[in-house]
């Protein structure tokens, strides 16, 4: 009926997606409304209600606006440029969300391989556009990793070439208006984001 699960919804049709940590197998409408009965009596009606929504939003996504897609394009287009030069895994931005867009910036789904694996969210209010392009960053580099991991391939990504094989780099801003990529240890700045293997 359901159980503890990731916000994820492997095959992208959104019937076994849960913004709450549960899953509800898929199956006939009477399974899946007794299976929703059943949070509503162990964890009330708030949490069903939410849960409820959730899989409302995931089945019926919201397009993003002309202007929502330019914020999550400017961000995202430097790290994906990355993820290509680096040989990573790069995933679909959809510029829809299924997320509940209650905080105060963008947020978009972002799939592979034809599945829904996430969401971004890139904040708007007083955030520059190096800082957005550095949450971005943050996001797809926790992304990646999980990714990496997933498929069995050394989870370092962007690996930091001061000290190979031991650590990512970790994105952050420079203080003169651009992201860049550092060195966790010793706070070196590698390359501008967008720019590995320049």
């Amino acid at each position: 009926m359901f159980f503890g699960g990731q916000d994820r919804d492997d095959d992208g049709s959104g019937g076994g997606f849960s913004g709450f940590g549960f899953v509800i197998a898929k199956g006939s409408p009477e399974g899946e409304a007794a299976a929703l009965a059943e949070i509503r009596e162990r964890y009330g009606d708030d949490i069903a209600d939410n849960f409820q929504r959730s899989r409302e939003r995931v089945r019926h996504p919201r397009p993003l606006t002309d202007s929502e897609r330019s914020v999550i394009r400017n961000a995202v287009a430097p790290v994906l440029r990355d993820m290509e030069a680096s040989g990573a895994i790069v995933p679909e931005i959809l510029y829809q969300s299924s997320a509940d867009d209650s905080r105060d910036g963008v947020t978009t789904d972002i799939a592979l391989g034809g599945g829904h694996r996430g969401h971004i969210w890139i904040p708007t209010s007083e955030y520059s556009p190096a800082e957005q392009v550095w949450q971005a960053a943050d996001q797809l580099k926790e992304w990646e990793v999980h990714e990496l991991w997933e498929a069995g391939r050394p989870a370092t990504w962007p690996e930091c070439p001061e000290h190979p094989g031991t650590h990512p780099l970790e994105p952050d801003t420079d203080g003169q208006g651009n992201a860049v990529w550092q060195c966790p240890r010793t706070q070196q700045v590698i390359c501008a984001i967008g720019a590995l293997g320049s």
